[in-house]
């Protein structure tokens, strides 16, 4: 597995490169958002370890370019700004996840490990478009990793698209944060913060238009989500 770890902290860079290969992940990294993108499409990488702030751009500008390009790739932002709107952001533009510095190698790994199992998953499967509700006002589509809502098409990035699969198995039951998080990461959810899901929710529901009072993502207050069939 082939990482472009972007980082333009040396010694923060350094020490990752030897982590993550004693994990036995291939590293390559850039320090900038040319050098970035110029090892994106010389490398074709399997995952993207993203800073927010680099000399020459942001984090933000890589993520829209790859995401041009490709919807699927897990893109990991790694960030020491810690408050919501850019957290929210991130996700706005395709990120899958983020980790907070500092941050524990082996929580950043286990992070790593879950995406990749879902990305290796998704570049597998090429199931038919499927309908979630009987009047087809929403559909999800499984191969474009997309939801279609009264017709209009509606982009999500691969952790929402997880997130929508998980909701709507069981249309009108709740699903607990704990079951969510398991299955959308594919890892222990002692690795996962709570606080990463709900802004996932907030995106998605930004997405269709909707609230938590009016839409298809209805909260249980203490349980976790319920998909209501309109």
């Amino acid at each position: 597995m082939k990482i472009l770890l972007i980082e333009d902290d040396y010694n923060l860079a350094l020490g990752l490169k030897y982590s993550l290969k004693d994990e036995g992940f291939e590293v390559v990294h850039a320090d900038t958002v040319a050098s970035g993108k110029e090892n994106y499409l010389n490398e074709n990488p399997d995952l993207i370890l993203l800073d927010i702030t680099l000399p020459d751009g942001n984090g933000y500008e890589f993520c829209e370019f790859v995401r041009e390009k490709d919807k699927n790739i897990p893109v990991i932002f790694l960030t020491a700004m810690d408050q919501e709107e850019s957290v929210v952001k991130g996700f706005g533009l395709g990120a899958d996840d983020y980790v907070t510095k500092p941050f524990r190698v082996s929580e950043l790994t286990a992070r790593i490990r879950a995406h990749y199992k879902r990305y290796e998953s998704l570049k597998k499967s090429n199931p038919d478009l499927s309908q979630i509700d009987a009047n087809a006002d929403f559909k999800i589509d499984q191969t474009r990793l997309c939801i279609w809502k009264k017709g209009e098409k509606i982009d999500l990035t691969p952790t929402e698209y997880k997130i929508i699969r998980k909701l709507t198995e069981n249309p009108g039951e709740t699903v607990s944060r704990e079951d969510i998080l398991e299955s959308c990461f594919d890892t222990p959810g002692e690795y996962l913060d709570v606080n990463t899901l709900s802004v996932h929710i907030k995106r998605i529901r930004e997405k269709l238009g909707e609230n938590d009072k009016e839409g298809h993502i209805k909260t249980v207050r203490g349980e976790g989500y319920c998909f209501s069939i309109k």
